[in-house]
């Protein structure tokens, strides 16, 4: 097999930048992105989640269905003269789902992660008290690879 000579740039370029130039930048945590009809989704179990949930939708568990949903946490502003950015939660997916317990529908946002950073526990925290006086619940959904991948929910409250 054939081996590609790098040279001390290109090597360089790898040591400040975790890849050689020309490559693709390696996904933060091992995702693999997937392209389907049209939409990109971040990683295949973001993916799978969505073929789920399109199936819910048609067997109508949940209604009104949406993807990649932004809120506005904090809108931008300007302080002395320094121009300081939005700070914005984006959803993997928002919809709602019909509660058998209470027998209500209730709005969901849910994202289709590995595991939670610490952002996204600031984000939710901040996406908590701007919906502090409404019925809005969040699910962190992700695999179980025990033999056969499992779905788990979670509501975080």
């Amino acid at each position: 097999m054939p081996h590609d000579k790098k040279t001390a740039d290109e090597y360089q370029h790898y040591l400040k930048h975790g890849h050689f130039p020309n490559e693709p930048k390696p996904s933060k945590f091992g995702n693999h992105k997937v392209c389907w009809g049209g939409m990109n989704f971040d990683s295949k179990w973001e993916w799978e989640r969505y073929m789920e949930l399109l199936a819910l939708e048609e067997a109508e568990q949940i209604h009104s269905l949406q993807r990649q949903v932004s809120v506005v946490l904090q809108p931008q502003f300007n302080r002395g003269g320094e121009e300081v950015r939005q700070i914005k939660y984006v959803a993997d997916f928002m919809y709602s789902e019909y509660d058998h317990d209470d027998g209500e529908w209730h709005r969901v946002i849910e994202d289709a992660k590995g595991h939670q950073t610490v952002v996204f526990r600031l984000k939710w925290k901040m996406l908590k008290w701007l919906y502090r006086d409404e019925d809005i619940r969040l699910k962190l959904t992700y695999r179980k690879e025990r033999g056969n991948a499992q779905l788990t929910s979670r509501n975080l409250a």
